[in-house]
């Protein structure tokens, strides 16, 4: 898995240039409030965000491709 940018605050930031997110990648973790997506992600993997219960802003960029179960 690549690292990401973590922010103090709950925000993490894909960098420009990742195309994917793994399945479960950042599953259960109740420490992010925002997640931040590049242009170029084109497929979020299944379940990568299950149980954030504290998630509450993400965006999808036009070209993603794929959002996994």
């Amino acid at each position: 898995m690549t690292n990401f940018e973590f922010e103090f605050y709950g925000i993490i930031t894909i960098p420009e240039g990742v195309t994917e997110i793994e399945d479960e990648a950042f599953a259960f973790r109740e420490d992010i409030h925002e997640v931040r997506l590049p242009l170029t992600i084109k497929r979020i993997g299944k379940s990568a965000f299950q149980e954030c219960v504290n998630l509450e802003k993400i965006n999808f960029p036009h070209g993603l491709e794929e959002i996994g179960d």
